[in-house]
């Protein structure tokens, strides 16, 4: 019961400070990034979206711009984006990668990257 929840408290005494743990960042940054999306369903990300290979890419649509979820159950690999003008973050919203030369390169594993503009 430890490892669930939001935060983290330092002992039963009431006055002990409450830390956050790592998953309430990645709680708002995820929910901010969703505010007003609508799925729009697979992306057609250089034919990425392969359920049966393991490969999903999934679109999102916002008023500030569309974005899209990648993950694999496969094995870690990168992509290479030409033309992709969108930044990469991960899970906790930390900057992953940006464009450079007119190309993204994402690492994609398991832990979902988002592409967002």
């Amino acid at each position: 019961e430890d490892d669930f929840g939001l935060y983290r408290y330092g002992s039963e005494d009431p006055s002990s400070a409450i830390d956050p743990k790592p998953a309430l960042a990645a709680l708002a940054w995820l929910a901010a990034l969703g505010e007003g999306a609508i799925p729009a369903g697979p992306s057609d990300l250089d034919d990425w979206h392969e359920p049966t290979a393991g490969r999903f890419a999934l679109a999102f649509d916002r008023p500030a711009g569309a974005w899209l979820a990648l993950w694999t159950t496969g094995e870690p690999t990168s992509l290479e984006l030409p033309g992709e003008t969108r930044r990469a973050y991960d899970l906790a919203g930390a900057l992953g990668a940006e464009p450079t030369g007119g190309t993204l390169s994402v690492p994609v594993g398991r832990e979902p990257i988002y592409l967002v503009p």
